[in-house]
C-alpha cells in the first residue's frame, strides 16, 4: 500500500524545470534512497512530499487521500521531514523535542520516557540537558533525527542525513534508518551509493528532475564523434567507448564535437580475468584497485584501467566467489551500449 505518491508533478523555477516526474510512490515500511548530481531535484521532491513547496501541476496523495496544497495542514501529522542543516529553537536539546507534542502545555513530564528512548538511540541521551547550538555536526544530525523521530509520523524525509558528520555518526545514523519500525516509511537522499544499497530497499536516481533508470557512477565528459555505424566517446587522454546505433537516450540530437557526460551503469559491467569474445563493443584492461561490499548481497570492484580511467562494476557475492580475484590482480572489464546513458 502506498503511504505517499505522486502523478505528474512538475515545479518550475525561473522558466526552468527543476522537478518533472510522471510517478513516484513510497510503499509502507518501504526505505527509498534518492541519489543523483546536485541540483537534479532530489530536495525539491522532499520539500513538496513535506508539504513545504506546492507543484506548478501535478497531484499529491498521502495515506491514500487526495493533497490540497492550498490546505495542506490536514496532512501535516504524517509527515516529518529533517533538512540538510536542521533549525533548532533555543533552550535544550530536550525541550526541542518535545515542541510540537499533543498536550505540550502540561511540561516535559508526560514525554520524558519518550524524549529519552530517542535520545539513547542516536546515542546522544548525555546532551539532552544543553543547547544545540553547542554540538558538533555529527551531534545536530542525530539530534534532529530524534526529534523527528519522536513524533512517530507514517512518512520520514531524510535530506542528507550523511553529509558533514563523522563516521561515528554515520554509523549510528545508518543503523537508525535502516531499522526503523514497520510502520514507518523513509524517503532519503544521499551521495553514498553504497550506504544507498546498505540500507534502501529501493534505490531512485534523478537526474535533471525526472527519474531516471541510471546510477550515478562511472560518470565521464567526452567528446562525441559519430562513425559509421554509430558513435564514439573520446577523452584527451585517448579513451574511446564505442556505442552502436543511434542514440536515443541524449538530450536533444547529439551533435559532433560536443562533449557529454556518458555513464557505464556499473550493474552491466562484465568482469574476467582474460580477454573473451563476447557481443560487449568494448572491453578494457585493468587492475582491480578497490573491492568493497554496497549492499547485502552485491560486491563493488574499482578497476584502475590502462587506457587511463577507472571504471567501477557491481556484481553479486556469488560471483565474487567465482570469479576468485583480489586487490591488485590483472582483470577485463566489457560493456555494450546498453550499459551506456549519455545526457548533457
Amino acid at each position: 500500500m502506498s503511504v505517499l505518491e505522486m502523478r505528474n508533478i512538475k515545479r518550475v523555477y525561473d522558466d526552468a524545470a527543476v522537478l518533472d516526474i510522471d510517478k513516484f510512490s513510497l510503499e509502507k515500511s518501504e526505505r527509498v534512497a534518492l541519489v543523483g548530481p546536485n541540483g537534479s531535484g532530489k530536495t525539491t521532491l522532499l520539500n513538496i512530499a513535506a508539504l513545504l513547496d506546492i507543484p506548478d501541476s501535478g497531484e499529491m496523495s498521502i495515506q491514500n487521500k487526495s493533497v490540497d496544497f492550498k490546505k495542506p495542514d490536514d496532512h501535516r501529522v504524517n509527515v516529518t521531514l529533517v533538512a540538510q542543516e536542521p533549525f533548532f529553537f533555543a533552550g535544550s536539546l530536550q525541550r526541542n523535542m518535545a515542541f510540537g507534542l499533543e498536550n505540550n502545555s502540561r511540561g516535559l513530564k508526560p514525554f520524558a520516557i519518550l524524549i529519552d528512548k530517542y535520545l539513547q538511540m542516536l546515542g546522544i541521551a548525555d546532551l539532552k540537558k544543553r543547547s544545540p547550538r553547542t554540538f558538533s555536526s555529527g551531534e545536530l544530525k542525530r539530534a534532529a533525527i530524534a526529534r523527528a523521530l519522536v513524533h512517530k509520523t507514517p512518512i520520514l524525509l531524510l535530506d542528507e542525513p550523511f553529509a558533514n558528520v563523522d563516521a561515528q555518526s554515520n554509523e549510528i545514523l545508518q543503523s537508525v534508518i535502516g531499522n526503523l519500525p514497520d510502520n514507518q516509511s523513509v524517503i532519503f537522499t544521499t551521495h553514498e551509493l553504497s550506504r544507498a544499497h546498505d540500507i534502501a530497499d529501493r534505490i531512485v536516481t534523478l537526474q535533471d528532475g525526472k527519474i531516471s533508470p541510471w546510477t550515478p557512477e562511472n560518470l565521464y565528459r567526452l567528446k562525441a564523434r559519430p562513425i559509421e555505424d554509430g558513435w564514439e566517446f573520446l577523452s584527451d587522454s585517448g579513451l574511446r567507448i564505442y556505442y552502436a546505433g543511434e542514440l536515443n537516450n541524449a538530450q536533444g540530437k547529439t551533435r559532433d564535437e560536443r562533449v557529454y557526460t556518458v555513464s557505464i551503469n556499473s550493474n552491466q559491467v562484465l568482469l574476467s580475468k582474460d580477454k573473451i569474445a563476447s557481443s560487449a563493443q568494448n572491453s578494457f584492461k585493468g587492475v582491480i584497485r578497490r573491492i568493497e561490499a554496497i549492499g547485502k548481497n552485491l560486491v563493488g570492484f574499482t578497476i584502475e584501467c590502462s587506457d587511463g580511467f577507472s571504471i567501477r562494476a557491481s556484481v553479486t557475492s556469488r560471483t565474487v566467489k567465482e570469479f576468485n580475484c583480489t586487490v591488485g590482480d590483472d582483470v577485463w572489464a566489457h560493456f555494450k551500449s546498453v550499459a551506456i546513458h549519455v545526457f548533457e
